[in-house]
């Protein structure tokens, strides 16, 4: 029992140190350092993009990104709920957060989105296999629907 709470924490903590990759990359706008992070199967359902499989998929995910990145600086922040190990997958889930600030001047923009990730073990670490987003709406409770 107590091996599988120590690897479960260790898989969080590289999961995390993942996570921080992907928040650097989105903020120097540096998408190697991203790919760093993605498995070569990677599938992005990301809200308002195509969606993308594989090699095409992540050529996508790299336009999509220098297209925000040469508008935009780009403030990432991420809000993660849970990462929960379930053996050589995890699933991640929370918030995503882009301040995105035109490099042509004007007002911030502000967007909150959901997130599920998929990561898969790989033998050179944590890959992030499935992204998943949805722009975030503020919560209700059941009686208010």
């Amino acid at each position: 029992m107590c091996y599988v709470l120590r690897r479960n924490m260790d898989d969080q903590l590289a999961i995390n140190i993942a996570r921080t990759t992907i928040r650097d990359a989105y903020n120097t706008g540096d998408f190697k350092l991203f790919r760093s992070v993605i498995d070569d199967g990677f599938i992005d359902f990301s809200d308002t993009t195509p969606c993308g499989f594989g090699p095409e998929g992540i050529e996508c995910f790299q336009r999509v990104l220098q297209e925000k990145w040469d508008k935009f600086k780009v403030k990432y922040t991420v809000i993660i709920i849970e990462i929960r190990v379930m053996g050589d997958s995890a699933l991640e889930y929370g918030w995503e957060v882009f301040e995105l600030t035109p490099k042509s001047g004007g007002a911030t923009e502000k967007r909150k989105e959901r997130y599920a990730d998929l990561w898969q073990r790989r033998p050179d670490g944590w890959r992030l296999a499935f992204h998943m987003t949805n722009l975030d709406v503020p919560m209700r409770l059941a009686r208010e629907a």
